[in-house]
């Protein structure tokens, strides 16, 4: 019998439940294997991902899409990710700030300090000029 206070809690993955007493099945969908506890010591977190997932780490991203990883497979800064986004949907947007800032969900003035940060030139009210 549960406590009153207590919970069940269902994880959703792809649409189906995970059962409780089996949740090995999931972790086979998603290409891994589980282990056993105290059979073979743990694996770093590199070693785990599937060979498909390092493969494709090291591809660059089709285009209109962002790049995680740097060429030597490394996270990005989240800085310079930001800086790709707001730039990409500046140009997205042709340059209609209404509509960036409405698209990422962000204040105007948040988004000119944002530009002001990434040593904007070209006044921001000049489609034709890139913005930063």
């Amino acid at each position: 019998m549960q406590d009153p206070g207590m919970s069940e809690r269902i994880l959703i993955v792809g649409g189906d439940a995970v059962d409780r007493e089996r949740p090995e099945r999931m972790v086979r969908q998603c290409g891994y294997e589980p282990a056993l506890a105290a059979a073979e010591p743990a694996a770093d977190a590199g070693s785990l991902a599937p060979p498909l997932l390092a493969a494709e780490a090291t591809t660059a991203a089709p285009a209109g899409t962002l790049a995680l990883l740097d060429g030597s497979a490394q996270m990005r800064a989240l800085e310079d990710i930001e800086a790709e986004a707001i730039r990409f949907a500046i140009t997205h947007y042709g340059g209609r700030m209404s509509e960036v800032v409405r698209r990422l969900r962000i204040g105007r003035s948040t988004l000119y300090r944002k530009l002001d940060s990434l040593g904007r030139d070209a006044p921001i009210s000049d489609p034709k000029t890139p913005a930063w």
